[in-house]
């Protein structure tokens, strides 16, 4: 009688980790998508040049259901290469 609210709540636990690691794969393929798109040209917001590399941030909060008792932050940071870096004072190019 006692093990199944304990099976129950079990797997409701795992079942909230669950959906946390799939919002966050799918958080991190969609930032991913966006640093290659705009590595292409593409008009992406938000894209933070860092030396030779254009990065792109997602962020999302699970703030329903449970999540709404103690709200989970995640976040995904993705690069692709900058096909045109900036240009330093190198003298080799002169």
């Amino acid at each position: 009688m006692i093990g199944l609210p304990i099976l129950t709540a079990v797997i409701g636990v795992a079942m909230l980790g669950v959906q946390a690691g799939v919002t966050q794969l799918r958080l991190q393929d969609e930032a991913s998508l966006q640093a290659r798109y705009a590595s292409l040209g593409g008009d992406i917001e938000d894209v933070i040049e860092d030396g030779d590399l254009l990065c792109v941030e997602a962020r999302h909060t699970l703030d329903r259901g449970l999540w709404a008792v103690d709200p989970l932050e995640l976040s995904a940071r993705s690069c692709a290469l900058n096909p045109t870096p900036p240009r330093g004072n190198d003298e080799s190019t002169r």
